[in-house]
């Protein structure tokens, strides 16, 4: 995708002030970003980050992501399309960053938040962004409501209380009550999702039977489906949502299906334990976009091998999205590949690829 200029350069090269823009824009990684007085575009008072001498490179991009809560993909374009980093390399090619890095795309995320582009602060060094800081406005978010939190939190703990018990009238109840008194997308977002997180969770600490989980996983599979049968789509490409061979887990899949679905994309949800040809299949019937596969269960190096098996028989120009928390677990996979953590994430995708 062709970069969105979110700047205008005035004759000294400056950036030209522009407030109270009518929307937002977005750049290539797909935050949200609007325009400040004072900004340059590159360069600026300080050295260039790769001057820094005290940054032994010790972390993987995946670390690093989760350092900062910056993507893996937002990360790799940042480094290639506008040299905010300068990574050293594993005999194997692998990337490895420092703690200057960290610091530096900290202050970096502030600045993005507060209405900074990346193109124009991508290669400053710590104290040129530390002196922005101050004179940057918080952007405007739109945070959860707390009414809706608590709410949610409710329902949740009585479904949590009812498949523990395997009292499934007491839980059923609870999902009945959620659908009546959330809209569709908090259903999701702020019951459904939180849900599924802590049920896998009890299940890992041994809080709740197996027959518990299989109880929960069955009535949100079909609360889910029933959300995903409900949503209207328009004409853009599809997006084929499963899971690789060998991972049995389809809720993550399921759920993300649905949330596409709710953006108006066509959701083709497929189910779990797919091999990559078969994905791929699935692809060039429904002529598809993209592809979404969820990874919970399977080993990282078992999820590089699918993920790796399936580039190789889908076209380039099928985007690959990978979630879960199998993907969280610095998984090397390859530079077509992007990683989503979290819905918000998946979100933040639907709605750059929507422009």
């Amino acid at each position: 995708m062709a970069p969105l200029r979110a700047a205008i350069l005035g004759p000294s090269g400056d950036v030209e002030p522009r407030r109270h823009l009518a929307r937002p824009q977005r750049d290539d990684a797909g935050l949200v970003v609007l325009v400040l007085p004072g900004l340059r575009r590159r360069g600026g008072d300080g050295p260039s980050p790769r001057s820094s001498t005290v940054n032994e490179a010790r972390y993987r991009i995946g670390t690093l992501a989760r350092l900062t809560g910056i993507t893996t993909h937002a990360l790799r374009v940042w480094e290639r399309r506008y040299g905010a980093l300068a990574p050293e390399r594993t005999p194997g090619g692998a990337r490895l960053y420092g703690d200057e890095d960290v610091k530096r795309l900290r202050l970096v995320k502030k600045l993005l938040e507060r209405g900074y582009t990346i193109s124009a602060i991508a290669t400053l060094d710590v104290p040129a962004l530390e002196r922005l800081l101050p004179a940057a406005e918080p952007a405007l978010a739109a945070p959860v409501p707390a009414a809706v939190e608590n709410r949610a939190r409710r329902v949740i703990d009585e479904l949590l209380a009812g498949v523990t018990e395997l009292d499934l009238d007491r839980a059923s109840r609870a999902l009945v009550q959620a659908t009546n008194s959330f809209s569709p997308h908090d259903l999701v977002t702020q019951v459904l999702a939180p849900a599924l997180d802590e049920i896998g969770a009890r299940w890992e600490s041994g809080d709740i039977c197996i027959a518990s989980e299989h109880a929960a996983s069955a009535m949100l599979r079909t609360q889910l489906g029933a959300l995903l049968a409900a949503q209207p789509v328009n004409g853009m490409a599809p997006v084929v949502c499963t899971t690789p061979a060998g991972e049995q887990h389809e809720l993550g899949a399921l759920l993300a299906a649905v949330v596409i679905a709710m953006h108006g994309r066509r959701a083709i949800y497929l189910g779990a334990n797919l091999p990559a040809e078969q994905i791929a299949e699935a692809a060039r019937l429904s002529k598809a976009g993209s592809v979404a596969l969820s990874v919970v269960g399977l080993t990282p190096e078992d999820a590089r091998k699918q993920v790796e098996d399936l580039c190789k028989v889908l076209p380039a120009s099928v985007v690959i999205l990978v979630g879960g928390r199998g993907a969280d677990d610095g998984v090397a996979f390859p530079e077509r590949v992007r990683v989503l953590r979290g819905l918000p994430e998946l979100e933040e995708w639907l709605d750059q690829a929507r422009h």
